[in-house]
């Protein structure tokens, strides 16, 4: 902003205005992977579709069975899941796939600045800032 006062002198005011980006998560409910382990293009894998990349520093995706089993586990977001089981620790696609049915899913945040390796509860409840939680079911 500039001003003057009425004996002609003039000041500039500059103040640096930061506009916060938006998170935006949109997580779909069904997908159709593989058959007999033969893809056909369409809709094939499942992940969380995420706007404001730039904010989030750590990414971390669960999929589980009907019985709390975890059945894929990825902090890589371009990794999807394609219907096949990894168990805990497991990090290349599995060989075996699972079947049709309704799987929940977790999807915890954590952004830039915030308290580093944030302590998420132990337990894989959806109750904390920055997590996201549903079901997705498998069609084949």
């Amino acid at each position: 902003m500039e001003t003057q006062t009425q004996f002609g002198c003039t000041d500039l005011e500059v103040e640096r205005i930061t506009i916060e980006d938006d998170i935006q998560v949109w997580v779909p409910t069904a997908f159709t992977p593989a058959t007999n382990g033969v893809f056909d293009g369409i809709n094939d894998a499942f992940a969380p579709v995420i706007r404001g990349w730039s904010l989030i520093r750590k990414y971390e995706f669960w999929v589980f069975d009907r019985w709390g089993n975890q059945v894929f586990y990825s902090q890589d977001p371009d990794e999807p899941w394609i219907a096949d089981h990894r168990g805990p620790g497991e990090t290349v696609q599995g060989d075996r796939f699972l079947g049709d049915g309704v799987y929940n899913w977790l999807l915890r945040l954590t952004l830039v600045g915030d308290t580093p390796d944030m302590d998420w509860p132990k337990s894989f409840q959806c109750d904390g800032p920055r997590q996201f939680c549903g079901t997705v079911n498998v069609l084949r």
